[in-house]
């Protein structure tokens, strides 16, 4: 029983702390609108592994909750984390429902990290299995991710914790881990 809790904590820890890109926008309070060209900034969070050395990142916006999330569009691919800091997206007026539940999600090799949930307003359209008021749900687990939900600098006290992949649900996985080996 100790093994498993210790693999169990050492997987959770781990995905705690793993991190690289920072959101500085958008964020909760920064809402993009529909049918006009937004960016997307990027900083190194100061944790490993650094912005700099993640190339070929995916940025796709995405939209959901912890219990299912569903792909909105790209945003954009092959961004260098050594040379970018800004990334242009363009969101069409018809990507999808107004809603407060958008997300980026990065990806490079191994590597996925997501930004804090944001609205998008100014669209109209729907997303195939999304359902809107999902985002105002109180989702009661949230799955396992690598990578990091930051806080944009900009204002540490922004409210965004209402992200799809929380780190306080990792906290608490980590939690019951820690749990699991002490029995």
């Amino acid at each position: 029983m100790k093994l498993i809790g210790t693999l169990f904590s050492t997987v959770f820890l781990v995905a705690l702390v793993q991190a690289g890109i920072n959101t500085l926008s958008p964020y909760s309070s920064t809402p993009w609108t529909g049918g006009q060209p937004q960016n997307i900034q990027i900083a190194d969070d100061g944790q490993q592994p650094s912005l700099s050395s993640l190339h070929n990142i995916t940025c796709d916006l995405y939209v959901g909750n912890s219990q299912a999330q569903f792909f909105a569009q790209n945003c954009a691919t092959g961004v260098d984390g050594a040379t970018t800091s800004t990334i242009a997206c363009n969101v069409p007026a018809t990507v999808g429902p107004v809603c407060s539940c958008y997300f980026i999600k990065y990806t490079s090799g191994n590597y996925t990290a997501y930004s804090g949930s944001f609205t998008i307003n100014g669209v109209s359209g729907t997303i195939q299995g999304f359902d809107p008021s999902m985002c105002t749900a109180k989702p009661n687990a949230s799955p396992a991710a690598t990578g990091s939900v930051k806080t944009p600098t900009p204002s540490s006290s922004s409210g965004d914790f209402n992200h799809p992949i929380s780190n306080f649900a990792g906290l608490s996985l980590a939690i019951v881990a820690v749990a699991f080996t002490l029995l």
